[in-house]
Order: C-alpha cells, then sequence, then structure tokens
C-alpha cells in the first residue's frame, strides 16, 4: 500500500463526491466541509485547492494513486507567522488502516523541512478517538481541552487543541535512528 500526498487533480472528482458526501466523515469537520457533498463542491474544493495561495496548502491523500482523502495546512499569519494548523480528513472505506498517520508524517515532515514553521496544531472534537490517537502517534501532544468550544448539528461539542514544535519533531528524528 503506497500512501502518497498530491496535488488534487480533476480526475479526483468523482471519488471526492463519493467519500466526501458521507454524514460520519463530515461529522467530525468543520462546517465550511459541505454535507451533503455535491459535484460541484468538489470541483470548487479541487479548484481552489489548485489556485495560488500563500496561506494554504493542500494535498490530496492517494493509496496506490486512488484518491481517498485531504490534509492541508493553513499557515499562521501576524504574530502567529511562526505557526500552522493542520486539518484532515479520510474516506471511510479508508479508516483504520494506517493511511492517515502516514499523511500526517508526511505532512509534517514537508512543513518542518520547506518552511520557517515552528509550531504545529490541530484542533479535534473530544469524541474523535481515533484522530487523537494518531495525533500522539506523531508526537503532538495535548494543550488544553475546550469544553462546549464547538457546536456541529445542534450539539455543542468539545475541543482539544494538539501541538508539535519543531524541537520536539527533530528530537523524534534523532530517536528514530538511535
Amino acid at each position: 500500500m503506497k500512501i502518497q500526498l498530491r496535488p488534487y487533480i480533476l480526475q479526483d472528482q468523482n471519488q471526492l463526491v463519493l467519500l466526501a458526501n458521507n454524514p460520519n466523515v463530515s461529522a467530525n469537520l468543520n462546517d465550511q466541509f459541505p454535507y451533503p457533498f455535491t459535484n460541484q463542491d468538489a470541483l470548487n474544493c479541487i479548484n481552489k485547492a489548485n489556485q495560488p495561495n500563500s496561506r494554504i496548502i493542500e494535498f490530496a491523500i492517494t493509496v496506490d494513486q486512488i484518491f481517498c482523502g485531504a490534509i492541508s495546512f493553513t499557515f499562521g499569519h501576524d504574530i502567529y507567522s511562526h505557526c500552522g494548523e493542520i486539518g484532515y480528513w479520510l474516506g471511510q472505506p479508508y479508516w483504520n488502516l494506517g493511511i492517515m498517520n502516514q499523511a500526517i508524517k508526511h505532512m509534517i515532515e514537508y512543513i518542518f523541512t520547506n518552511y520557517d514553521t515552528k509550531i504545529i496544531v490541530v484542533r479535534v472534537f473530544s469524541r474523535n478517538l481515533a484522530s487523537k490517537k494518531i495525533l500522539v502517534k506523531n508526537n503532538f501532544e495535548l494543550l488544553v481541552s475546550l469544553k462546549n468550544y464547538g457546536y456541529k448539528r445542534g450539539e455543542f461539542l468539545n475541543i482539544e487543541l494538539y501541538e508539535l514544535t519543531i524541537e520536539k519533531y527533530q528530537l523524534s528524528l534523532k530517536n528514530q535512528s538511535i
């Protein structure tokens, strides 16, 4: 199973709709990710991801060259210019296969290698146990749990904020090579 991050291509559209138009996928995402997810939403997503934007990088996640999800990095600005946030989702047929763990690893390496980012953060709903587990596997540390901070589908939800510093990332690389 070969996991890669690459730019979106127009041929991703049908698979994107198939995977994204799922209430279980959208349940743990921001509301800017529409549900239901239509062909037009997929086309908008592909076009937006491929437009030059100095604040956001977005990649398709593929397994053996088949689209299965997406991962993005939003650069901080102003006093947060040394930080940024990763966001991600994976189609339900691809859950629990280790794909997102590898995608996050690839994204972390890409960001810390190519940009002057010092801190990567991720916000997740507290109920999203799989996502929290993946973050811990990738050396993220829980900073804070914010009670009733999010509101989704008529329900207030707790949000957890995780961070990975470049120092902790570099230390984890050293420990892997020992």
